[in-house]
């Protein structure tokens, strides 16, 4: 993929992880609850609508 479009698609993924983030009352108590940062990754992508989460998964796999 070039630069370009990589950066494109690394914007519209995040713009797509903070909103599923502040709509989420999963989310939100996580965050709020949390003394530490809270790490979005794989591991716990299923907390996001399948279609985020697919994606998430191929980019970060």
């Amino acid at each position: 993929m070039r630069k370009r479009m990589r950066k494109k698609t690394h914007k519209k993924f995040l713009e797509e992880i903070l909103y599923e983030v502040s709509v989420s009352s999963t989310w939100r108590k996580k965050i709020f609850d949390s003394k530490d940062r809270v790490m979005i990754n794989v591991n716990n992508a299923n907390y996001f609508s399948k279609s985020l989460a697919s994606a998430i998964r191929q980019t970060l796999t």
